[in-house]
């Protein structure tokens, strides 16, 4: 599986722009079986690059080997490039705090300038105003949780009742106090005493009641302005163009609070959390948005591209020469050997291919008028077709490799003639 991601994986890569070749090392889990912790898997990018921002590719390159490793988190990447500098390494730094706070800041920044922008384009044109805002935003994350009871809403959850119903009854006898009581085996007789009775009923009920509750847990994971500082500059000579040349410092005061009504409008600025709005009417310096660039004329850009014409000629005549010295002698020759190897030269085409006097003569001519004093030698054209036609050896040992027999015959005749001479 390893053998198959990680070729995959550096192809995927090598198809963004910019990136040259990637290679890609990637070091899977190993189950053990006395391990007490997991190893989780963890992978390494090399890649060569050129012409862009290689620390925001190595971000994308990153969580591109996460997702298509099995278990691999973003943070177990490593990206280098081809010199051995780190690229990225270790936590996203996009997901730190420092960096999410920037980068929210600067998006509520844009989008209020991009507010301004729209409410005063129309009124003062696009090139009369300039805006600059200042957001501070808290990016912290708050859990709120919230219990509400009610009272009105209860519910019965339980109910005790006990019931008790008591009866007492007390009777006494008592012995009159008498003599006979003082004589032996003599018995008393009793009489009856006081009698008491009691009755007690007792009933008791108890209700247990269920309050009704509502828990609320808050989890706020976005942003909020905490203070906006915005400056505005109004081109003054617009205004006065607006209001006419007699306008009054008044009039246009006026008009710079009316500006600065409806800014507040389209930023949603509140003075209660302590923004700042600072609207001012001053001279703009012409000539530092750009001026208009006239368009060049046919010697202008006949001046401009000048160079790469010339190139282009050169480029024609080198390749006309190419063609007219090089190709034409090649295509001779190749007919040359495509023509049949089989007849062999003969006495008069070695005869001919030798240097003959008048050739040597010539050639010592052509040597006498370089000297100085002497009439002028051959031209460089001359020269060139010397140069491109092949020397009386070469020719003979070229007929030597066609045919070896017939070349000797030949040169056999040619020497018995020479000695018959």
């Amino acid at each position: 599986m390893v053998r198959a991601i990680s070729p995959s994986s550096a192809r995927t890569i090598q198809s963004i722009s910019g990136i040259k070749a990637a290679r890609v090392h990637i070091v899977m889990s190993e189950r053990a079986n006395f391990r007490r912790d997991e190893q989780q898997p963890s992978a390494s990018v090399v890649i060569r690059y050129a012409g862009i921002d290689a620390e925001k590719s190595a971000m994308s390159i990153r969580h591109l080997v996460a997702a298509a490793v099995p278990g691999l988190s973003a943070d177990k990447v490593t990206v280098l490039d081809s010199s051995g500098n780190l690229l990225a390494a270790g936590d996203d730094p996009s997901n730190t705090s420092a960096a999410r706070t920037l980068g929210v800041e600067q998006t509520v920044e844009a989008q209020i300038g991009d507010n301004i922008r729209r409410a005063l384009t129309a009124y003062l044109g696009p090139d009369n105003f300039r805006a600059s805002v200042k957001a501070e935003v808290n990016t912290d994350t708050r859990q709120t949780e919230e219990t509400i009871f009610d009272p009105n809403s209860r519910v019965e959850r339980s109910v005790q009742s006990v019931r008790a119903n008591e009866n007492n009854n007390q009777k006494q006898a008592s012995t009159p106090a008498s003599v006979e009581q003082n004589l032996p085996e003599t018995q008393a007789t009793a009489t009856d005493g006081p009698q008491s009775s009691s009755q007690n009923d007792r009933r008791e009920e108890i209700t247990n009641y269920e309050i009704n509750s509502k828990k609320i847990a808050t989890v706020s994971n976005g942003y909020t302005v905490t203070k906006m500082s915005i400056a505005v500059v109004v081109n003054q000579q617009r205004l006065t163009t607006i209001l006419g040349k007699d306008a009054t410092p008044e009039q246009i005061a006026k008009r710079v609070a009316e500006i600065q009504k409806m800014v507040t409008s389209a930023t949603g600025l509140d003075e209660k959390r302590g923004d700042i709005i600072d609207v001012s009417a001053v001279e703009f310096i012409d000539g530092l948005d750009g001026e208009a660039i006239p368009q060049a004329g046919m010697l202008d850009s006949i001046g401009q591209h000048a160079g790469t014409m010339i190139n282009a000629g050169a480029f024609i005549v080198v390749v006309f020469l190419v063609a007219f010295f090089g190709l034409r002698p090649m295509a001779a020759a190749l007919t040359a050997k495509a023509a049949p190897a089989l007849a062999g030269p003969s006495f008069d085409d070695v005869q001919r291919s030798l240097p003959t006097p008048e050739a040597m003569a010539a050639t010592d001519n052509a040597a006498v008028g370089a000297l100085p004093g002497t009439r002028p030698g051959p031209t460089p054209l001359d020269d060139l077709r010397q140069k491109i036609r092949p020397a009386p050896q070469d020719r003979l040992a070229r007929m030597v490799d066609l045919n070896e027999e017939r070349t000797a015959q030949i040169l056999r005749k040619w020497a018995s003639q020479e000695v018959a001479v």
